[in-house]
């Protein structure tokens, strides 16, 4: 019979976006729910969840391959390798510290970041410690990826995927929309102060020249 030499596969050449930068809204975060007294030890006091998650909640493994949680040294398993949404860990202690967390990405032309994250389990001093309330610390960040595949721009640029099952611990989740606002305002004042400033220093060299012809 008649055999084919033909297959279909990738050229291997990838285009890419040229001198554009897209920056993507993440946020990192920890819920940590106290024991209560008769399940909590001295050195287990907490169960504790620490994530990376889109600004909605969104799967974001279009663009993050994996996530490497590194804890403290004191954990058997110190560092934590998580390559599927949702990329979280959870833990039981009793110790507060800051976990870095390193994000690889999808296309391996952009460099990993490594994030930090405070984990906190007590509340503020003024504050009882209770079973019915979590502690929640969450931190708005915003990557930046410097011409991007064009795969890897079409999942930055994409409508949010949301899971049909909502996180079990979204109830938690603060709204970062107004934070978003505020950061693009503060952006936009700090170019018209930086505008202000170019504007002066030019008058300034204006006037010296002036002074010296006279």
């Amino acid at each position: 019979g008649r055999c084919s030499n033909a297959m279909a596969g990738d050229s291997g050449r990838k285009r890419r976006f040229r001198n554009l930068s897209v920056e993507k809204p993440i946020v990192t975060g920890s819920v940590a729910f106290y024991l209560g007294k008769g399940q909590a030890s001295e050195e287990r006091s907490h169960r504790w969840t620490v994530y990376v998650r889109g600004l909605h909640g969104e799967d974001i493994s279009a663009f993050v391959k994996r996530a490497v949680f590194k804890l403290h040294p004191s954990f058997s398993r110190p560092v934590r390798v998580v390559e599927h949404f949702p990329f979280e860990i959870t833990e039981y202690g009793w110790g507060e510290f800051e976990i870095a967390i390193e994000l690889q990405f999808t296309d391996s032309s952009q460099p990993p970041i490594e994030l930090h994250h405070p984990l906190k389990l007590y509340p503020p001093p003024d504050c009882a410690v209770t079973v019915k309330k979590p502690v929640v610390i969450e931190l708005y960040d915003e990557i930046l990826f410097s011409d991007p595949s064009e795969k890897l721009y079409e999942a930055l640029v994409d409508d949010p995927k949301l899971p049909s099952v909502p996180h079990p611990l979204s109830v938690y989740w603060l709204s970062f929309d107004e934070a978003e606002q505020i950061k693009r305002l503060q952006e936009i004042e700090k170019r018209i102060v930086a505008q202000e400033e170019s504007q002066w220093s030019e008058k300034l060299q204006k006037a010296e020249v002036a002074l010296r012809d006279l």
